[in-house]
Parts: C-alpha cells; sequence; structure tokens
C-alpha cells in the first residue's frame, strides 16, 4: 500500500511539472494515472489493431475454398515450388494496381517474378540461405532499423555491420566506404525497411534506391528489401499536391523487366545446374506479406525478383523436398484477391491508420521535449506504416532507464531506441530515441499515452 501510494503521488508531481511548462488549456484533458488495474497503454507491440483483423472477410475466403476442396479443385498435393500459378498470377495483378501510381516507368510484376513464402521472416531466412555466403560473410543493416531481423542474420553466421541513415533513408554512399575498408567480395547482402522503415518511418527517395541497386551490380552484393510496409501508405492524405511513394525495389532492378522466363522445377526434378547459373542474376529480392495488409495469422508472404533469383530459391534443397510453401494459405489468398475484399481491407486500414498516426502525431507535437526526426524535416507527419520514431529532449534521458520507470510507474511502454541498432557495441548512439506504435491501441488512447509517457519523462528529469 505504501509502494502504491508513493506511485500515485510521484505521478502527480511529475503532472504538476508539465502543468508548469504548458499552459492550462494543454494539459486540462490530462487524468492522473493510478497503478494497480489500470491498463497500460503499449506503444511497443507491433500489432495490427485486433478491432481490424478481417474476420468476415477471410471467413468469406475460407468458405470458398472450402467448396473448392468439396468439389476436388482446390490442390491438396506438391505444387510449384515457386507458389500456386493462379495465386501468383492474382498476386502479381493486385501489386501492379496498388503500385501502378508510384514514381518509375514500369511498376508492373511479373507472376514469374513471384516465390511463396511463410513470411517477411521466412522470406530473410531463405534468403539468406541461398545468397548469404555463411560465416565471414558480411551484411550492412540499414540503422535504425528491425531489431529481430538483426538474429535472422547472425544465426547464419553473418556479421552484421550498421549502415548509417537519415531522413531519406540509408546513406547509400557510404556503402562504397565500407566495402573498400572491408575488401572485395566480404559483402553479401545489403538489408533495409525502405518504404515507411521500422522504426524510423522514414521512405528510401527513388534517386537513392536506383544509386542502391547499381552498387549491386557494381559489387555484386544482394539486396534484401523488407516492404512489408510498401503499400500500407496514407502520404498523398498527408501531402497530395507533393507526395508520390518511390517505385518498389524489385522493378529498379533492370534484368527484372529483361530476364526471359526460366523453367519452373517439376517435382522430383533434379536440378541440371543451369537454373539460375546466367552470367549476370538479379540484385534485388523484395521481400513481403499480409501480416500488415491483411492479418499475421495467414503466415504468407512472397519473394518479389528477377526470375534468375526465384530459380535459385526454388532450387533450395527444402523446396525441392517439399515443394511451395504455405499451399492452402495461398489458396485462400486467392479467394481474397480474386474477391476483391483483401483490396477493400487495405483501403480501409490505410484510412484508420492515417487517422491514428495523425492523432499521436498531434498528440506529441504539445510536448517540446518529444520531437519527430523523420520525414524528410523534424517534427514531419508519418506517411505510412506503424511507426513514430522520437527523440527525447533533453538528450540525457536513457530511454531503457526510461521503460521501466514508465511500465512501473506511468503504465506506459514502449520500444527503447537502442533495440534498434544492428550493432551491439554502438546501441548507446539511440540512447536517447524510442519506438511508438500507433496501430494496436485504441485512437482515443493515443493522446493519453503520449501524456503518460510525458510524465515519465518529466518524472525522470527531475
Amino acid at each position: 500500500a505504501v509502494d502504491t501510494t508513493r506511485s500515485y503521488w510521484s505521478m502527480k508531481r511529475a503532472l504538476q511539472r508539465i502543468q508548469k511548462v504548458f499552459p492550462p488549456s494543454s494539459v486540462q484533458q490530462q487524468r492522473a494515472v493510478t497503478t494497480g488495474s489500470t491498463p497500460t497503454i503499449n506503444f511497443l507491440k507491433g500489432h495490427p489493431s485486433p478491432k481490424y483483423l478481417p474476420t468476415e472477410d477471410l471467413s468469406h475466403a475460407l468458405q470458398m475454398a472450402a467448396k473448392k476442396a468439396k468439389s476436388g479443385e482446390m490442390e491438396l498435393s506438391y505444387t510449384a515450388n515457386e507458389g500456386p500459378k493462379p495465386f501468383r498470377q492474382a498476386l502479381a495483378e493486385f501489386i501492379s494496381c496498388e503500385c501502378k501510381g508510384d514514381e518509375g516507368a514500369n511498376n508492373t510484376c511479373r507472376k514469374d517474378g513471384l516465390f511463396v513464402t511463410g513470411g517477411v521472416s521466412h522470406g530473410l531466412d531463405l534468403a539468406c540461405c541461398v545468397f548469404g555466403g555463411g560465416p565471414g560473410k558480411v551484411i550492412l543493416a540499414e540503422s535504425p532499423s528491425y531489431f529481430l531481423a538483426f538474429e535472422i542474420f547472425r544465426f547464419h553466421g553473418l556479421r552484421v555491420i550498421g549502415l548509417p541513415s537519415d531522413a531519406y533513408g540509408i546513406v547509400v554512399d557510404e556503402i562504397e566506404k565500407i566495402i573498400q575498408s572491408l575488401g572485395p567480395g566480404k559483402v553479401s547482402l545489403v538489408y533495409l525497411v525502405p518504404t515507411h522503415s521500422n522504426p524510423s518511418a522514414t521512405t528510401l527517395a527513388q534517386k537513392r534506391r536506383e544509386k542502391l541497386v547499381a552498387l549491386a551490380a557494381k559489387h555484386g552484393f544482394k539486396i534484401l528489401a523488407d516492404e512489408v510496409y510498401h503499400m500500407l501508405d496514407w502520404g498523398s492524405a498527408v501531402d497530395e499536391s507533393k507526395y508520390k511513394r518511390p517505385g518498389r525495389m524489385a522493378v529498379l532492378d533492370h534484368l527484372y523487366h529483361t530476364e526471359s522466363s526460366v523453367k519452373e522445377v517439376e517435382e522430383y526434378e533434379v536440378p541440371d545446374g543451369t537454373q539460375g547459373s546466367a552470367t549476370e542474376t538479379g540484385h534485388v529480392l523484395g521481400i513481403s506479406s499480409f501480416a500488415k495488409i491483411l492479418c499475421p495469422g495467414m503466415r504468407l508472404g512472397w519473394i518479389e525478383a528477377a526470375p534468375s533469383l526465384i530459380s535459385m530459391l526454388s532450387n533450395h534443397p527444402y523446396v525441392l523436398s517439399g515443394g511451395g510453401v504455405a499451399p492452402l494459405q495461398a489458396q485462400v489468398g486467392h479467394e481474397l484477391l480474386k474477391s476483391g475484399r483483401q483490396a477493400g481491407h487495405l483501403s480501409m486500414l490505410q484510412r484508420e491508420y492515417y487517422l491514428r498516426s495523425k492523432t499521436l502525431y498531434e498528440a506529441v507535437l504539445k510536448f517540446p521535449h518529444l520531437m519527430i526526426p523523420a520525414g524528410g524535416a523534424e517534427n514531419s507527419q508519418v506517411c505510412g506504416g506503424y511507426f513514430m520514431w522520437v527523440k527525447v529532449v533533453p538528450t540525457s534521458v536513457d530511454t531503457v532507464s526510461l521503460q521501466k520507470i514508465a511500465r512501473e510507474k506511468f503504465k506506459v511502454d514502449f520500444l527503447p531506441g537502442e533495440r534498434c541498432h544492428p550493432e551491439a557495441d554502438k546501441k548507446k548512439e539511440y540512447r536517447g530515441h524510442l519506438r511508438l506504435c500507433f496501430a494496436y491501441m485504441e485512437i482515443s488512447e493515443l493522446a493519453e499515452g503520449v501524456e503518460r509517457l510525458a510524465a515519465a519523462i518529466a518524472h525522470a528529469t527531475a
């Protein structure tokens, strides 16, 4: 009881300190937070809102798939190594439609440029198996970036080196400097989240994308572009007159458009060594999934790449043994795509998450010790994805320590920025940063969550 009382009064004093800094009108809606049964406002989870899980759409797709299973129309045996053909055709049409307004001359998705996966994490793991080169090789990873991807790379024996970024994405010019310092042939992969990055919400500019692909061709590394947020975009709603989303990374690879189709591997066919053995192969693997545009439980994704790279993935031994990945999920996905329900669900998510991101943005702007350093200029609005990357002022605040205070005393949680650096000995570069997810919580909780966070900062700096 004594601890609860102390926590209450410490929160009350923190809120009083905020009221001294801000005029009464800006804090009159603030509510004192009590401990005990008060639910935590969770900005930590990078999950979709439970409210927007597609129960009706998925139910309809499952019913349609079940009818096909009963009539014998569903593929229930081994499928093509690349994945069921009808699904890949429907997916290619969906991607082409959703991305037709992107920057670039040709944003059409080709069916033979798709390989079905069990999601982005599976796609990254498979790409490391096929293109990573094994222990001793280096992967350059965008910094800050998706922290759970780093362990996938290390599991394959890859050395992970951070690649600095600014408000317009990774600093591409740094790649050649790192390659020169390491020596030729050491860097096998470059990983980034090019559109609405996790955690920074930045988007790599089109010219930087083009230069990155040119460097991959020059130095022989492959680009792993984690594009899970590419279509979860509302930039035109933020600035209709100026915003144009850059093109998907794979379509910037000239071989994606010019390569002929590669013969698909038949069941039990032993590779003759010619598949994917062209003098030059593609340079980019765009890795994405339905996790953020539909639901994570589908465990369904894809890799988009030039046919030569798709062939190399299809000839991985475990794919040769088991056939195409996630065939049942893919056929359910086909029903969602064919019916138009996936497109409708994505449109709804774009609208609703735009409103949530705008609400969080406006709440953060009320507190001068919280800065949004992403999007081309400080305190600019997020144009897509799930996250907001926030810098705490004063910079003396350590967000790892702040998280403990925020959790225990103020019932609010977030991801400390240190988690997002690829290199353990450099994590302190982000000690004053934190990641907020606006997708998971209810829109009515976002402003209060920021108020609790601000109270925690005031308490930590008192």
